[in-house]
Order: structure tokens, then sequence, then C-alpha cells
């Protein structure tokens, strides 16, 4: 509903998550 919305509007919708749930993306953190 709210990216409908956001298209209708010509809006960009940026989600972000809680920066507390995941640890830092940081080089080659996939692979440890």
């Amino acid at each position: 509903r709210v990216l409908s919305h956001a298209a209708e509007a010509g809006a960009k919708v940026v989600l972000v998550g809680d920066p507390q749930q995941l640890q830092a993306i940081e080089a080659g953190a996939a692979f440890r």
C-alpha cells in the first residue's frame, strides 16, 4: 500500500532496517 502510493506520487521509498538487528556490513562478512 505504501509503495503504491509512493509510485503514484512519483516518490521513492527507502526501507531502512533496525541497525541493532544485523551486524555491520563489511567486506567479506558473508564469508565468515
